[in-house]
């Protein structure tokens, strides 16, 4: 729509939409580079769509639509504000965190028994890696990182579950 006035007969006959097809290719070449996965996390996602949303908004005003351009920017502060306040509640909710490593025998369903205890007490578990402790031992260890109501005993009632060494 930014190009109609440009692709008319009587006048010289070019296609300045292929600046914006181009624009489009190496804003995805961009984007995709600042995706990266680590961990199985996904981060640089809203980065990417930063890039995008600027690309859109300068071809918008290059093309003439700068009524579009400013709803558009007017739209990413909206959501920015939105994203801050919806961020602060999940932080409020996740103060008081507890990280725990755990260290148990294998083959004796402990980190069954450590979820169900957790489940009891309702603690919410936001974070789980393993790593192979003393392997030779057949200890495992684990890190948890807990939230929840009561949280500051976790180390003490995970430590009294049968199988957990430390």
């Amino acid at each position: 729509y930014g190009f109609a006035d440009v692709l008319s007969p009587q006048t010289v006959e070019l296609d300045p939409s292929r600046i914006a097809t181009q624009v489009v290719s190496g804003i995805g070449f961009l984007g995709a580079g600042i995706i990266i996965t680590r961990r199985g996390a996904i981060h640089g996602l809203t980065t990417a769509a930063a890039v995008w949303e600027s690309a859109a908004i300068g071809m918008a005003a290059g093309a003439g639509l700068l009524l579009l351009a400013a709803a558009v920017v007017a739209l990413h502060f909206v959501s920015a504000l939105a994203f801050n306040a919806v961020e602060r509640q999940l932080n409020a909710r996740l103060r008081g965190a507890v990280s725990l490593h755990v260290i148990y025998e294998t083959g004796r369903g402990v980190l069954r028994q450590l979820l169900h205890v957790c489940g009891q007490r309702k603690w919410h578990l936001t974070e789980l890696v393993a790593d192979p402790h003393d392997i030779e031992r057949d200890q495992v260890g684990v890190t948890m990182t807990l939230a929840g109501a009561r949280i500051a005993n976790a180390a003490q009632v995970l430590a009294e579950i049968d199988g957990v060494s430390a």
